[in-house]
């Protein structure tokens, strides 16, 4: 029982190196507009569901990004200010 699986290993690794997660999550919001949901980004980042749950959940909660319901889905996007801090700083 005290055994963890190397798909759960990896897995606390991304959350262990979540402002790496945050980061990556942050640029690739930057780059669709439109908002991504988990699903897209899970896809895109090539991470866990929980993984990125729980980066979101973190951003959210610093006001970084909107969350806005379509049906079923959840779709998020960055805050307006955190676009323009982005382009600001990458100038």
């Amino acid at each position: 029982m005290g055994q963890i699986t190397a798909a759960r290993e990896k897995e606390l690794s991304s959350i262990y190196n979540s402002s790496s997660n945050h980061d990556k999550i942050i640029e690739l919001l930057n780059k669709n507009e439109y908002g991504l949901t988990i699903a897209e980004i899970c896809r895109r980042l090539k991470t866990t569901r929980n993984t990125i749950s729980i980066s979101i959940a973190r951003l959210e909660g610093a006001g970084k990004v909107n969350i806005k319901k379509v049906g079923m889905a959840k779709i998020y996007s960055l805050k307006p200010e955190v676009q323009i801090k982005l382009e600001v700083d990458n100038k």
